[in-house]
């Protein structure tokens, strides 16, 4: 006895639960329901299901897409749909809850797609006069080369006024001194040669 009844509690929550989880559909059709008159909307609607009190969730199917609808306060769920509506489509919201007097209608059509903006006339950017090439300024005045021509010979370099400059030795005023040179040379091969004569006879006698 006690099992049946512990499977009857188990067996009722079960179905309680199920119910209060269970989703409820509800449909609209155009020509027929409310918002018709908005027909046709060439680019899209504005749905509502009201009233929404004890709908947790709800969504809206329209021409093969889902849309998730949001709650507006505790009185409805809303959502916007794309594309064109004509007499004759169906809609269907789906919910989850406990409501069994919800409806689906179409408030008003939308327009769809975000505007293009306009032109709001910004001017373009003006000719800033870009300025041409400009020639670059030449030289009108031409470097004086200066040529400097060597005088031939040699010259010695006066002392400054004044003091006791030293002496250069050029080309021609070291001659002397090369022939003096030359002839002490002279002397001492002479010398040299008359030392050596001298010591052979010393050797004969």
């Amino acid at each position: 006895m006690k099992r049946l009844t512990l499977l009857g509690t188990v067996a009722f929550t079960i179905l309680f639960i199920g119910v209060a989880h269970a989703s409820t559909s509800v449909s609209w059709t155009g020509g027929e329901d409310q918002g018709s008159d908005n027909l046709p909307c060439s680019d899209g609607g504005h749905w509502i299901l009201s009233p929404a009190q004890g709908i947790t969730s709800a969504t809206l199917t329209f021409e093969g897409h889902t849309y998730v609808m949001e709650q507006s306060g505790d009185g409805s769920y809303s959502v916007d749909t794309t594309g064109s509506i004509s007499v004759g489509d169906t809609a269907t919201a789906t919910y989850e809850g406990n409501n069994d007097t919800a409806f689906l209608k179409l408030s008003h059509c939308t327009s769809g797609g975000t505007p293009s903006p306009t032109d709001t006339g910004t001017p373009s950017p003006t000719d800033t006069g870009t300025p041409t090439d400009t020639e670059s300024p030449t030289s009108s005045s031409s470097t004086p080369t200066t040529s400097v021509k060597g005088e031939s010979g040699t010259r010695t370099p006066k002392p400054p006024s004044g003091g006791t400059g030293g002496t250069a030795f050029t080309g021609s005023d070291s001659t002397p001194y090369a022939v003096a040179a030359i002839g002490l040379l002279g002397l001492g091969l002479a010398g040299l040669y008359i030392a050596r004569r001298r010591s052979a006879r010393s050797f004969e006698g």
